[in-house]
């Protein structure tokens, strides 16, 4: 992925392995802000593999927030899915509406959401 034109010389734009613990610390090193975009699924993907689901989104991104805080990032900005409220009536969804997700994508992300208050 290439660095869009906007961001040029604002931010540092790093692509890799999420998974790469030792490319990520190195990465975190000295960073104050951390954007989490990431996300092996996508809403309404019914086909996704549990356990891969849970492996490549849910552990990886607590392995991520652990590493955040090993080096010091003062915030991590996590992407989350309007997907976490499962079908609804009112729109636009407002953010305190009940959250009931119906894909693995709206589990995954709100599973990390309560995890990210945790922290």
């Amino acid at each position: 992925n290439i660095c869009p034109k906007e961001f040029l010389g604002k931010v540092q734009w790093v692509t890799g392995e999420f998974s790469n613990s030792e490319a990520l610390r190195k990465t975190l090193d000295g960073v104050d802000v951390a954007f989490h975009l990431v996300s092996s699924s996508v809403p309404g993907d019914g086909a996704i593999e549990l356990v891969k689901g849970l492996s490549d989104n849910i552990l990886s991104t607590i392995r991520f927030l652990d590493m955040c805080k090993a080096c010091d990032v003062k915030r991590v900005v996590f992407v989350s899915s309007s997907s976490v409220y499962g079908l609804q009536t009112k729109f636009p969804i407002p953010e305190n509406a009940a959250t009931n997700p119906i894909s693995s994508h709206g589990i995954e992300k709100l599973t990390l959401e309560k995890e990210e208050d945790r922290c």
